[in-house]
């Protein structure tokens, strides 16, 4: 069987509302993280959201995350450089928790599509800034060794589109 699924992803979520310099750290960022864990309902699934205890994506100097969790899952955004945005990153393994746990609590499978229609808010325009796509092989015989060795050995090609 061959699965492809998401691995990880990030997004970054601009405001559409009009505010001066100050309003930004004062409350505008955290009104659109705010938002955003509604409508994700990150609230629901998980315990223990506060001050990041991982480690800001590069540039970011204020950050969230849920304490002592066992994946990565950050939030963040620059305090003086708006256009930044909200930066909202998912491990693999925090994408797989969420989906597992929204399945759970809600009685129904969560796919990106299907999330990235629940989040959309008046409050915010957003965009995937990054998406690693994964492919499981599960019992196809692939020696996935031989195959990275085959693969930089330039004997194996890989492509992607219409060639």
């Amino acid at each position: 069987m061959i699965k492809p699924d998401i691995d990880q992803f990030t997004l970054v979520l601009q405001t559409t509302g009009v505010f001066d310099f100050d309003e930004w750290r004062d409350w505008v960022a955290k009104s659109l993280i705010s938002t955003f864990l509604i409508k994700s309902k990150m609230h629901k699934l998980f315990d223990n959201f506060g001050k990041a205890d991982v480690k800001l994506p590069e540039g970011y100097t204020i950050g969230y995350s849920f304490i002592n969790a066992p994946f990565y899952f950050c939030i963040a955004y620059h305090e003086a450089f708006t256009k930044m945005g909200v930066i909202v990153k998912y491990s693999a393994y925090a994408w797989h928790e969420y989906r597992k746990r929204y399945e759970a609590e809600f009685n129904e499978p969560i796919h990106l599509h299907t999330f990235l229609k629940m989040i959309d808010s008046d409050e915010y325009s957003f965009r995937l800034s990054r998406i690693d796509i994964c492919c499981d092989f599960i019992n196809e015989g692939i020696d996935i060794a031989k195959l990275k060795r085959s693969i930089e050995e330039k004997r194996t090609e890989l492509r992607y589109g219409k060639y």
